[in-house]
């Protein structure tokens, strides 16, 4: 997988901050802290003035889309063809570069 979807990392997030792996055991979900992580991230990327990237799941792209992370792009991972469905990455973008921009708030 790495060997698929790291130069597409490369090339999509360039000089960004990037979230690259975020799991909420089940027992926590639903208490806000992949959220409250996320924020920490974009208070983080703002202090560097730095743009954000994220490299998730398919469900990923919701739980982050809703945060206000663009697709970049969608990368379908070869090589797992005893797999019944394709196995895909989804690449997002939030820019942070300001103070005032990507704030993620009381969402």
């Amino acid at each position: 997988m790495d060997q698929v979807l790291h130069p597409q990392e490369v090339e999509t997030f360039r000089v960004r901050m990037v979230i690259d792996m975020m799991v909420t055991h089940p027992a926590y979900l639903r208490r806000a802290h992949a959220r409250t992580m996320t924020n920490w991230f974009v208070e983080l990327a703002k202090q560097d003035c730095i743009g954000l990237g994220v490299a998730g799941a398919p469900m990923g792209k919701v739980f982050f889309g809703h945060l206000g992370f663009e697709e970049a792009k969608t990368v379908e991972i070869q090589g797992y063809e005893a797999h019944p469905n394709p196995i895909y990455a989804w690449l997002g973008l939030l820019n942070v570069t300001s103070r005032g921009e990507g704030s993620l708030g009381d969402l």
